[in-house]
């Protein structure tokens, strides 16, 4: 039985989710032109379960056609000062 999870790591097997099937198709194709990509969004709000999402899609298409893309993963957080 799927429940929403509220902390730590999604599984998509175990907790509710939103599809982004568009964002995924998008993410996909600015990653294979070679483009400059920013997920930007507050804690908890899947940023990391789509980042695994997209790189799972991209494995599978390597897999069949024996071709990678290079990704260069930059990590930052940002504090607000108050």
């Amino acid at each position: 039985m799927r429940r929403f999870g509220t902390q730590g790591p999604v599984n998509p097997e175990q907790h509710y989710i939103v599809a982004r099937t568009e964002e995924l198709a998008e993410f996909i194709k600015r990653v294979k032109e070679g483009r400059y990509i920013v997920i930007f969004a507050p804690r908890q709000t899947g940023k990391t379960t789509f980042f695994y999402a997209a790189m799972g899609i991209l494995a599978a298409a390597a897999a069949v056609s024996n071709r990678t893309e290079k990704i260069i993963l930059t990590i930052a957080a940002i504090f607000a000062i108050m």
